[in-house]
Order: structure tokens, then C-alpha cells, then sequence
């Protein structure tokens, strides 16, 4: 187990930096100069200030030297300055990541906590009514793009019944109630597809579980019907659903780019959009990199999760 994760930590590192490097030439190849956005319209007519603000920047240096210096940056854990406020990029995801990651948790958790129940009722109750209304719930929140859904949520819930706000962002520290009320309809938005899919794959993994022969064993024993199924039937149901959570988590991390702009909800994903407009090299790839660090962990403790829900997988 140690050598595996050891491996996998290993491949993590190369991947990341293969990321941010494509990152930083798709940018570099992208219509626009940041120095120009810096300058101004007027200033930017000026070839010596230009000239001045590229080499200011370390934009005056050839892709490949900027793109080596960048990596030895990283390896000493330093992700530069932005372009257009000379901030620390540790500084500005330390401030815009929690935001985005109150969203990402919030929209998991609700799409298991009501995902696995539903399925299991949904598979308990097969081909009757309650049956069709939770399928049928979840085909609609998984053809459902998110834009529609968020979209919807604020005009039912936020312009027509005013029971949330549409948009804005308050600190947990300054009112704890008004952040959580705007903080429900971009979670409800995240976790409406995940929770569809939660529900289709429980109900497909409970439906092929309760046919096997241990859970025919476990009733001849007389055990409860309770017992059966959340002891025996759902642990082993639920390890293709904990594959699915995983790859649905690295899904929210982008998707939250997506509810951010419709919420107006200062994350990550907003001072992404934000970087790659100013063209802001750094800030983009700093973001980039950490969101694929995120998305790395996550699989890799998904990977870990299958070995505790199921003994006979073994890492070597």
C-alpha cells in the first residue's frame, strides 16, 4: 500500500507539471497581450513602456526559458506573482479557494446524502410508483445541463419566491445565516446532478447485490430485512458508487466555474475567468495547478476507499 501510494505520488508530480505547462502555452498562444491590458490603449502605443513592462514581467524572455522558470519556481513551492496586481498567487487562492471548495463539499455531500437513500428505496420499491418518480428525477438532473438548473433555482427560488439571494457572497465570520442562505441555491445547483447520479448507480449496484447468494444466506438466517440490506447488501453496492463520487468530485471543481459566474460568487473558478481575460500567465497557472492537485487527491483517495469497502482489492 505504501509503495503504491508512493507511485502514484510520483506520477502526480509529473502530471502536474504537464498541465500547467500546456496551460501556460494555450494562454501564450491565445489572442491578446497582457502587457498591452496592463499599459492601457494610450500608454501602450509607447515601445519603450512597453518594452519596460515586458522586461519588469519576464515576458521578454523566450516561452520555453519563461516556462523553466516557472516549473523551478514550483518546485520550491512558489507560484510567482500575478501580472496585473504584483500579489502573490498563494495569496489570492488561499482567500478564493475555501469559497469554492464551501460550494464543491456542500454540493457532495448533498448529492450522496440524498442520492444513496433514494437509490435504495428506488431498489427496494422496483417497478412500482415510487420507483418511476425517483428514475425519473434523476434522468432529469442528469440530461439537465447546470447552467439551466442554477438558472432556474434563482428565478423559482430567488426573483419569484425570494426565499434565497441570487447572488453575492458573505463571510461565514461576519453573518453566519446570510452566508449559509446564499450559499443553498449554488449548493442545490451542484448537487441536483450529482445526487442524479448517485441515485441511478445505487439503484443499478443494490439491484445486482440483492440477487447474490450471500444476501439469500443472510435472510435464511432469519436476519431483519434492515439488517440485510445496510449491513450486508449496501457496503458491498456501494464501492462502484464511491468510483463514481470520485470522478463526480473532479467534475465539480469545474463545474463550480459555471455556478460562480451565475452566482456571482467570488471562488477560484471566478478568479480563473478573471486571469484568463487580463491574459495573467501566472494566476491562471497557479489555479490550474492547484485545482489539478485537488482533483489528483481525490482519485487517489477514492482508489483508498475501494480497499476499505471491499477487502479483496489489494494495491501492491
Amino acid at each position: 500500500m505504501v509503495w503504491y501510494i508512493i507511485r502514484r505520488l510520483c506520477v502526480a508530480v509529473v502530471l502536474v507539471l504537464a498541465v500547467g505547462v500546456l496551460t501556460r502555452l494555450v494562454l501564450h498562444l491565445l489572442p491578446g497581450d497582457p502587457v498591452v491590458v496592463l499599459a492601457g490603449i494610450e500608454r501602450a502605443q509607447d515601445p519603450e513602456v512597453v518594452k519596460a513592462i515586458r522586461a519588469s514581467l519576464g515576458l521578454d524572455k523566450p516561452i520555453y526559458v519563461q516556462i523553466a522558470v516557472w516549473v523551478w519556481r514550483l518546485f520550491r513551492l512558489d507560484l510567482g506573482n500575478t501580472l496585473a496586481t504584483q500579489q502573490p498567487v498563494v495569496d489570492v487562492i488561499r482567500d478564493t479557494l475555501p469559497r469554492s471548495l464551501y460550494i464543491v463539499a456542500g454540493g457532495a455531500m448533498t448529492g450522496v446524502l440524498v442520492g444513496i437513500p433514494l437509490g435504495v428505496t428506488a431498489s427496494l420499491n422496483r417497478n412500482r410508483w415510487l420507483d418511476w418518480i425517483t428514475s425519473s428525477v434523476a434522468a432529469l438532473g442528469i440530461s439537465t445541463p447546470v447552467f439551466v438548473v442554477g438558472t432556474l433555482l434563482v428565478l423559482l427560488l430567488g426573483v419569484k419566491l425570494r426565499w434565497f439571494p441570487t447572488s453575492g457572497y458573505v463571510d461565514f465570520s461576519e453573518d453566519p445565516g446570510d452566508f449559509l442562505r446564499r450559499l443553498t441555491l449554488p449548493v442545490a445547483t451542484l448537487g441536483f446532478g450529482m445526487m442524479a447520479f448517485v441515485t441511478r448507480m445505487t439503484r443499478s449496484t443494490m439491484l445486482e447485490v440483492m440477487n447474490q447468494d450471500y444476501v439469500r444466506t443472510a435472510r435464511s438466517k432469519g436476519l431483519m430485512e434492515s439488517r440485510v440490506v445496510y449491513k450486508h447488501a449496501l457496503r458491498n453496492a456501494l464501492v462502484p458508487v464511491v468510483s463514481l463520487v470520485g470522478v463526480e468530485l473532479g467534475t465539480l471543481l469545474g463545474r463550480t466555474v459555471v455556478v460562480e459566474y451565475i452566482f456571482n460568487w467570488p471562488g477560484l473558478g471566478t478568479m480563473l475567468l478573471w486571469a484568463i481575460s487580463l491574459r495573467d500567465y501566472m494566476l491562471a497557472q497557479g489555479i490550474v495547478v492547484i485545482i489539478s492537485v485537488l482533483f489528483i487527491l481525490i482519485n487517489l483517495l477514492t482508489d483508498l476507499a475501494y480497499g476499505y469497502l471491499n477487502p479483496r482489492i489489494r494495491y501492491a
